[in-house]
């Protein structure tokens, strides 16, 4: 089953995405369900995936400092929307080697598929990152199944020729042995690697995992899993919703994971971030050392200051 029998959206349907109203009431089903969440889900790795309903201020350095390993920004949806924020995240992450990063697109499957990658993924994230990209395949467009198929695999074949590694797909077992499992074969559904949501009726708890796996895919094609959206975020992560999308690694350790990604992507594990250096008792000790961090810090802000100018004349 990889929907609950008692969701709590269905409670707060009423309720704006991302109002204080709805903020609210998950932050307090959250604090009463807390204590009950079971541990073996949320010792696997942490990753997050984030778009414009998480953000006001997204501070990437409180998520990795709360052990957020990777993260993909929605980079936009269908060919005429391009979610505002991808390019301050892409930007910002830019300055953390330590961090997996990506963007995802949401696939409009009646759209143009070349259109959709023209006018907004590869106008967002021109060139691959240190992880692949992602197709979110969620949306009903009301057609008939078999386009979501033919759509989806337009895409990741497209991406494979640009980008020289196939998207990871994001969804659902649900929409999988609906959309892909009947018209793909073994061989196609196998040659990705999957993000799978599965959540508990709550949705401010994690589902322990592993996830239901689709009809046709291999256990070890799911690398994945999105175990709760209403969880809340950490504390100043970001001052839009207070809750975030949680996403955890399914193969192996932190360790068992970085090792796991060099080997299948390509690339080194990247070294976590160093400390800074303790502040000197002496004062003219002192003032060259506040020099020598400014000049650092002024150095990454000329580095994001570029990166930002590079896609935004992308983006003209």
């Amino acid at each position: 089953m990889d929907k609950p029998l008692l969701d709590s959206k269905y409670v707060t349907w009423a309720l704006p995405q991302g109002s204080l109203a709805e903020n609210l009431f998950y932050k307090t089903l959250g604090a009463i369900v807390r204590t009950f969440e079971d541990p073996t889900g949320t010792a696997r790795p942490l990753w997050r995936d984030y778009s414009r309903w998480q953000w006001l201020d997204l501070n990437l350095a409180v998520a990795i400092a709360n052990g957020v390993l990777g993260a993909f920004h929605r980079a936009g949806i269908s060919w005429g929307y391009i979610d505002p924020w991808a390019i301050a995240f892409l930007a910002q992450a830019a300055g953390y080697g330590s961090l997996y990063q990506t963007t995802y697109h949401v696939l409009y499957a009646d759209q143009p598929v070349l259109r959709q990658a023209d006018e907004v993924w590869y106008r967002i994230q021109p060139e691959p990152l240190n992880f692949p990209k992602m197709i979110d395949l969620e949306v009903d467009r009301g057609i008939a199944n078999e386009r979501y198929a033919d759509a989806t695999w337009q895409m990741s074949e497209l991406v494979l020729s640009r980008d020289g590694t196939r998207p990871i797909i994001y969804s659902r077992k649900g929409l999988i042995d609906k959309w892909l499992s009947p018209f793909w074969t073994a061989a196609m559904l196998n040659d990705h690697f999957y993000c799978l949501a599965q959540y508990l009726w709550d949705r401010t708890r994690e589902h322990a995992g592993p996830p239901a796996l689709p009809n046709g895919v291999l256990r070890e094609r799911v690398i994945l899993h999105q175990t709760a959206d209403k969880k809340p975020a950490f504390p100043n992560e970001s001052g839009g919703t207070s809750y975030a999308d949680y996403d955890r690694w399914e193969i192996g350790n932190e360790s068992e994971m970085h090792q796991w990604i060099a080997e299948q992507f390509g690339g080194q594990v990247p070294e976590p971030e160093p400390e800074p250096p303790p502040i000197p008792d002496d004062l003219p000790e002192r003032v060259v050392a506040l020099e020598s961090q400014m000049a650092d810090v002024r150095s990454a802000i000329a580095l994001l200051s570029d990166r930002v100018l590079a896609l935004e004349e992308r983006e003209a």
